[in-house]
């Protein structure tokens, strides 16, 4: 069921990202538009969890989470930073590139956040100005992600860019 619903998708993105970006276009803060992002991948795709990270100096910072961490609406539990470059997320950050990891266990890099997972999942946000943050997602299944979640999420994290670039030219 789930990898349909990443198909689908695909196939017909336009709205779903035409409704992401009239959601971000309300949006005046970063963060509100994280949330935006986080829900809308994670309900769309069928994600068992999306956390948006955004660039903060040399960090990457936790700023929101659909699915198992988020309990209650606008609200998750211990958001973490992370040194870009340390961990799966940082490792993204730091190369600017999608990070795809079937097994966590065998995995050096991964970084345990509320509880172990056995694959990941990280895709840079990247804009005109450079990098802008992470969408990272986890489950708990090993060898779980496709390719067809990387361009999903990849389609995402460019709408959310482009909210970004038309923020920064209006501020």
């Amino acid at each position: 069921m789930q990898a349909f619903r990443v198909e689908r998708f695909l196939a017909a993105p336009e709205a779903p990202e035409a409704a992401l970006a009239d959601a971000r276009r309300h949006s005046p803060a970063a963060r509100e538009a994280a949330w935006q992002l986080a829900e809308h991948a994670g309900r769309l795709l069928g994600l068992h969890d999306c956390i948006i990270y955004l660039c903060k100096d040399d960090e990457l910072v936790q700023v929101a989470a659909w699915g198992v961490k988020q309990v209650a609406p606008r609200l998750f539990e211990n958001p973490i930073r992370l040194p870009i470059g340390r961990g799966i997320v940082g490792a993204c950050a730091r190369d600017s590139a999608p990070v795809l990891v079937c097994d966590t266990d065998l995995d050096s890099r991964y970084v345990v956040d509320d509880e172990p997972r056995r694959s990941e999942l990280a895709v840079p946000i990247r804009s005109g100005r450079g990098l802008v943050g992470v969408i990272d997602s986890e489950h708990p299944d090993a060898d779980f992600y496709r390719s067809t979640h990387i361009r999903a999420l990849l389609r995402l994290a460019a709408v959310f860019a482009h909210w970004s670039d038309t923020r920064h030219q209006t501020d």
